[in-house]
Formats: C-alpha cells, structure tokens, sequence
C-alpha cells in the first residue's frame, strides 16, 4: 500500500502517537472506576456462561436401567454432514458399535432431530479438549458414561 507524502512527516507521525497514547490511557481509567467493564475472565474460576439455545455435545438417552434408547435404524450416520457418527448393529436392538468424533462433530444437531427413537439429544457440554485425536473418539461405553453423568 502506498501512502501519501505527507504522513510520513514527523508531525504527522508524533500527533498519531499522542493520540494513541491518549486512547490507551482513556481505556485504563474507564476500566479502573468501572466505566467500562473488561472482557477477560479468570479462566478456570470464572467461566462464560453460553446461551441455553446454544448446543453442545451429542448425548444419549438412557432408559431407567441405564440403556440406550437406540434401536440402530442408522438414520443419524445418514443425515450426519461430517460423518462423525459410526454405528454397526441389528435394526430393533441395542447397536454393538456406536462411536461420536468430537473432533469432527459440528453440534449441528440433524441427529437429534432425525432420530424417531429420540435416543440423542444436545446438550450443553461445550467445553471439550484433547491432546490427542483418539481422546476425542467416544466409544458406546465411555459415551453412555458421559451421557449418564449430564
């Protein structure tokens, strides 16, 4: 970018660092007496609270006994645009492999709303981190855990 001569003049660039140094000092004292409140938070004491319209993670619905509500019909893996989901097992029963990718999932929630059985919900975990890939596969078992701890 190319700019005019005359920006490059020393007055020009001493009043751009007078006014600069004015609008930081400006910002500081607002935020001293409380005229204007900061936007950084004390992580992990203080948390953001997220919207309740806001979906998190994928969870599944478990009966009484503390088994899924899934029959395996295979509709959520269909309508799933980034295919996170992977299910193998006999349409009526309980399916034998189940797995969600957080690492791929969007919390776009098709799989809640496809679902006849009603067997996944959305919901408000949103903080999810890993070191690694694997630690973001959930298989059928650690995945009825976390459902069940919700």
């Amino acid at each position: 970018m190319i700019l005019k001569k005359y920006l490059y003049s020393p007055r020009n660039m001493f009043t751009g660092v007078i006014s600069s140094s004015l609008t930081i000092v400006k910002s500081l004292i607002r935020r001293k007496y409380g005229f204007e409140k900061s936007i950084t938070l004390n992580y992990p004491i203080e948390q953001y609270h997220y919207s309740d319209r806001l979906m998190g993670m994928p969870e599944l619905v478990l009966n009484e006994k503390g088994k899924s509500l899934c029959t395996s019909c295979d509709l959520c893996v269909q309508i799933c645009p980034t295919k996170c989901l992977e299910l193998k097992g006999e349409v009526g029963k309980e399916p034998k492999l189940f797995s969600l990718s957080l690492s791929d999932c969007i919390f776009c929630g098709h799989c809640e709303v496809v679902c006849p059985d009603k067997a996944i919900t959305m919901g408000n975990n949103h903080m999810l981190t890993g070191h690694k890939e694997e630690v973001l596969r959930l298989d059928f078992s650690e995945w009825k855990k976390l459902s069940s701890r919700q």
